[in-house]
């Protein structure tokens, strides 16, 4: 009896014969879609969702949205901006050591001064909440690019967004990423 009901889930009509053909549009009402648009939109429903869930302050979703741009892998192309956008959300909704990636992620795009004195804050959010591994990599490239340069103002302006921002939801929603304010 399962078996029968799983055929006919499947769209199988079982024929006088005993063998199984599949149904024709006559039969059903509907064509049969070919399996690779069905994944593509499992896959683009899936990718939907995890979006939505980051930009209602879900920290991992974005987190994980963020590192499938930053790599072009899963269901995505590679999108630096996009994926520095993510991990914006990821911070705000308190993974504070997404701040750890997102510091490397500013200076993979620029090394001036204005972007060194942003990753060095973002690195200090990342420090202060708890110095991991990854934190303490990302410090080390700020340290290395900034060699020479005063940061203290920018580990200041860390430590002062991480004491304001800490266990509070601010609702920050970048626009651009989830299309609303």
């Amino acid at each position: 009896m399962a078996l029968r009901l799983w055929v006919l889930a499947l769209g199988f009509v079982p024929t006088h014969s005993g063998a199984h053909a599949a149904p024709t549009s006559h039969d059903t009402g509907f064509e049969l879609q070919d399996h690779r648009s069905y994944s593509e939109d499992a896959d683009a429903l899936e990718a939907a969702r995890f979006r939505d869930r980051a930009c209602n302050g879900d920290a991992v979703a974005a987190v994980t949205l963020a590192r499938m741009y930053l790599s072009g892998n899963g269901w995505f192309e590679e999108d630096p901006a996009r994926g520095k956008a993510f991990l914006m959300l990821a911070v705000y909704g308190g993974n504070y050591q997404a701040a750890a990636d997102l510091a490397v992620v500013i200076l993979k795009a620029s090394q001036d001064d204005p972007a060194l004195q942003e990753a060095a804050k973002w690195v200090k959010v990342a420090l202060y909440d708890a110095p991991t591994p990854q934190a303490l990599m990302a410090a080390g490239v700020v340290k290395m690019i900034g060699q020479g340069k005063d940061l203290a103002p920018a580990y200041q302006d860390g430590v002062r967004w991480y004491v304001t921002h800490k266990g509070k939801s601010d609702e920050y929603v970048d626009p651009n990423v989830c299309g609303y304010k």
